[in-house]
């Protein structure tokens, strides 16, 4: 394995990029990515397309993302992971599009805290559990695209959910 990517009993604890035009690629057989594994990038900005998160991925822990200056283009998340954790992508990372896909239980609080440039959110009908403030301090344009009838948010996530837009 590179010396930038240390992963320790299945869990990704540090990702550190080589070069301005790397790609995040996440090893098969990682299935938690740990907190703060993207932290050391925090002194250098990041501008990256689609990240490959495998199928092996369960769980993205708590501030996961954050701490990072990393512009993330477009994520799509694979139906495997069961919980997005408290705060993953808060912070100094920007995201612009994010597809969750069916799979997917739980998003925690504040997962997407401070997203100025998130637009489009795709949540999957798997979806059970929404933090109330999962979304709080983000863009007032973010479209919000996911079926409702499974899913159940807490107090104040009702009224993101009527930002949804089917296509």
């Amino acid at each position: 394995m590179s010396e930038n990517i240390m992963v320790v009993n299945n869990t990704l604890v540090k990702y550190t990029r080589n070069d301005e035009n790397e790609r995040i690629v996440i090893p098969e057989g990682v299935i938690r990515i740990g907190s703060r594994a993207f932290d050391e990038n925090s002194l250098r900005s990041w501008w990256i397309n689609n990240p490959i998160i495998p199928a092996s991925v369960q769980y993205i822990d708590e501030y996961a993302f954050t701490g990072a200056w990393i512009t993330i283009l477009s994520i799509d998340i694979p139906g495997t992971v069961l919980e997005i954790r408290d705060h993953a992508f808060e912070g100094k990372s920007n995201v612009y599009e994010v597809i969750l896909n069916e799979g997917l239980k739980s998003i925690g609080s504040k997962v997407f805290y401070g997203q100025k440039k998130l637009k489009k959110l795709y949540l999957p009908s798997s979806l059970t559990y929404i933090a109330e403030d999962a979304f709080e301090n983000c863009s007032k344009s973010l479209k919000l695209y996911v079926p409702t009838e499974n899913c159940y948010a807490a107090s104040s996530a009702p009224e993101a959910c009527r930002l949804i837009m089917k296509d």
